[in-house]
């Protein structure tokens, strides 16, 4: 076997291991089956950048010399706000390294070429953006239309008949997909009959086995819809050959070239586990899910990527801003859930929120069951909007609120004189103030048609991930205003009386709406767990 002296393949620089240098393949690639690629040396024209760089850096650093300490506050010039922590991985693809790192390259500038779609991707480009959001809503009905002729490429993958997968599929985009956005529908919809082609960049065969057994729990008596005669096993023996294969396929991914798709599967088996009652399985889940995303970049805006490279398609953005914000509402809710501190934080306050495919906002919404015999008793369930766009946007902005609560209202000091501890307490009480004036804005900005009022309940129960938006924002009013209460409500302060008295009410909506779904048609079974047991 020929070596290469002194050389590391990008593999194993990556995950920080011992590289022998074999070639065409290292050892320790080949023991985990994973692509073997040695890194060329840097161009003259990268070395050449470099050295540009340095010599900038170092003319402003002695003309600093001569400037007042003042001149520190001065706006970054443009060299400045291009030194962003971006890579480009062997292949090409982005990557995120700080300056710190020891694999950090930054990549040379290119120029931008056209892209599928005509124009600047930027959202700012407000014709050009009509024109993007009109081809992205027209994609998104046309792969509707042919969703269940491409589901047929992943029946021999996941080994269960095209009625069970059409029907399990019925269920994920019901009842799961509307509350997180885990996994944009028009492109995975269009990848999936790519999977026996092998290129199939947003949905991959893992992705799917967590899809199907996730939707599984919804069936209450699979008796009625499943018999073990005709198919050689127990809908019981499916489910679990199902999570047991995604388990296995997720463990391997997650040593390989880190991909949107698996990203998408980390976040369906952790929710599977919470729902499931495994919440260390769920933290474990989540947690890879969240530094694979960083490892991606994800958490960079889109108008920085741009700038570093030309590979990403209006679809490419709207994908990763969807899954960045995805990736952020399922950490605070995980958070909120297990009672610990948020870890997904990075990008929050420069990434846009403006989802320009909102096909699925005005999209007709009503319940699906299947495997529920007690359905056909539920009264008639009128079409509504979906409203699926604005709610998890409306989310999004209620858990940047709540972040702040568990950060800056049930964080300790890490100093514990009393010096520390009176600062840490007066923090705290701005902090109040400002995150009380945020949520109060955030429900008066709150479209009447997202409001659930306890005192003026319509006749039917509205689309679950509307009610988990109601549900979760009285339990914000109470982890807001709970550490003043302190236990005490006979206290003779006012605001201390007030906050008790908006806890109670929050309480009480709470137990109100819960009941009112239970009695509706859409029982309170398909509301997400952590939804139902974080509210208390």
């Amino acid at each position: 076997m020929v070596r290469h002296r002194h050389m590391v393949c990008a593999a194993c620089r990556r995950r920080k291991s011992k590289c022998d240098g074999g070639s065409p393949r290292c050892s320790a690639c080949v023991a985990a089956n994973s692509p073997c690629q040695y890194d060329k040396a840097p161009s003259v024209a990268y070395v050449r950048t470099l050295q540009k760089r340095i010599e900038e850096l170092e003319s402003r650093a002695a003309a600093s010399t001569s400037m007042p300490v003042s001149s520190s506050l001065v706006e970054p010039t443009p060299a400045d706000l291009d030194d962003q922590p971006i890579s480009l991985n062997a292949g090409g693809h982005v990557s995120y390294h700080n300056s710190t790192s020891a694999i950090h390259e930054t990549p040379v500038e290119e120029p931008m070429q056209d892209q599928s779609y005509t124009g600047s991707l930027s959202v700012t480009n407000e014709p050009n953006a009509a024109e993007i959001r009109r081809a992205l809503v027209l994609d998104a009905a046309t792969q509707k239309t042919v969703e269940s002729l491409h589901l047929e490429a992943s029946l021999a993958h996941a080994r269960i008949p095209k009625e069970v997968a059409e029907n399990l599929m019925r269920l994920h985009w019901c009842w799961l997909h509307p509350s997180f956005l885990f996994v944009y529908r028009p492109a995975f919809t269009r990848h999936m009959s790519l999977l026996n082609q092998q290129a199939a960049p947003y949905c991959t065969v893992t992705l799917i086995k967590v899809l199907y057994a996730h939707s599984c729990r919804f069936l209450r008596d699979p008796d009625t819809v499943w018999s073990s005669d005709n198919h050689g096993e127990t809908f019981r023996q499916v489910v679990d050959r199902l999570t047991s294969e995604a388990k296995v396929a997720l463990a391997m991914e997650t040593l390989n070239q880190p991909c949107i798709p698996t990203i998408q599967a980390l976040l369906q088996q952790s929710a599977r586990e919470i729902a499931c009652g495994n919440s260390s399985a769920a933290w474990l889940y989540s947690g890879m899910a969240f530094r694979m995303a960083i490892d991606l970049g994800i958490h960079v805006s889109p108008d920085i990527l741009q700038s570093h490279t030309s590979s990403f398609s209006p679809e490419d953005i709207e994908i990763r801003k969807r899954l960045f914000w995805s990736l952020y509402a399922w950490d605070k809710n995980m958070s909120l859930y297990l009672g610990r501190m948020p870890n997904f934080l990075l990008g929050a306050d420069t990434m846009s929120r403006d989802f320009l495919d909102d096909f699925s906002e005005q999209e007709p919404w009503t319940p699906f069951y299947w495997g529920v015999p007690e359905a056909s008793g539920l009264p008639a369930y009128p079409p509504v909007p979906g409203q699926v766009i604005s709610c998890f946007k409306s989310l999004c902005t209620l858990c940047r609120i709540l972040a702040r609560i568990m950060l800056e209202l049930y964080s300790f000091p890490t100093t514990t004189n009393d010096k520390s501890v009176a600062q840490a307490s007066n923090a705290k009480n701005i902090s109040f103030l400002s995150i009380k004036d945020a949520i109060d804005t955030w429900w008066s900005n709150l479209p009447p048609s997202l409001r659930i009022l306890t005192s003026e309940l319509p006749s039917l129960s509205p689309p679950p991930h509307i009610t988990s938006l109601n549900l979760m924002y009285n339990t914000t009013l109470i982890l807001l205003h709970r550490p003043r209460v302190g236990g005490n409500p006979q206290s003779v302060s006012s605001a201390v009386r007030q906050s008790w008295e908006i806890c109670r009410n929050a309480t009480t909506s709470i137990y109100k709406i819960l009941n009112f779904c239970h009695n509706c048609s859409v029982p309170t079974g398909n509301i997400p767990r952590d939804k139902l047991a974080s509210s208390f």
